[in-house]
């Protein structure tokens, strides 16, 4: 039985594949060139910390993108479940590991609309995401009445979003965290298997 060889990339091939990652370095290297102190440790963990909520975004991003597909609602789903977690604590009175629930739940029943709407009513899932997109935002500004809602007095949440431990932020360790339980879950269980697989 023969084996198929792979012949080497050739250049535009190896340029379009790693387009991205060449462009961020370039991007990169640039603002080092212009600004010198962008590459101080304090200052990347600062960014490091500024970027870790569209990191996390990311890794539950990252699933979909495996089978060929992208949510465009993720953003207006954070929205809506942030709002429902504030309603939560501050007008409703639940406990904070009630309302932590409850907003997970929120952005567990949206997905599950999404699912269920792609794969059961096959709804192009473009259109699916882009009205979820659009109900989830207005759903979250009608609940908010456009009105933020400040969440600093509730420290257990303070610390999470800006906390350290030692010289590391407490949203990067949370971040990486995520990431290499997305990784197991993507290389060592049937269902990341499947996922990897999945054209």
């Amino acid at each position: 039985m023969s084996t198929r060889e792979r012949r080497p990339l050739t250049t535009l091939e190896y340029l379009g594949r790693y387009s991205a990652l060449i462009a961020f370095t370039i991007v990169f290297l640039t603002f080092i060139v212009l600004t010198p102190k962008i590459i101080s440790p304090f200052n990347l963990l600062i960014i490091l910390h500024q970027v870790t909520v569209f990191a996390i975004l990311g890794a539950g991003m990252t699933p979909v993108i495996l089978t060929g597909r992208i949510d465009l609602s993720v953003g207006s789903v954070l929205a809506l479940s942030s709002s429902i977690l504030g309603l939560a604590l501050i007008d409703w009175g639940l406990s904070l590991p009630a309302a932590v629930l409850l907003a997970i739940l929120t952005g567990l029943a949206v997905g599950l609309v999404n699912g269920t709407l792609i794969a059961k009513l096959k709804i192009p899932f473009f259109i699916t995401t882009l009205g979820s997109m659009y109900a989830a935002r207005g759903l979250a500004l009608i609940l908010m009445g456009g009105v933020a809602k400040s969440l600093k007095e509730f420290h257990e949440l303070s610390y999470l979003s800006t906390g350290w431990i030692a010289f590391i932020p407490v949203p990067l360790i949370l971040v990486v965290s995520l990431y290499l339980i997305v990784n197991f879950i993507l290389s060592n269980t049937p269902l990341g298997i499947y996922l990897r697989c999945r054209k």
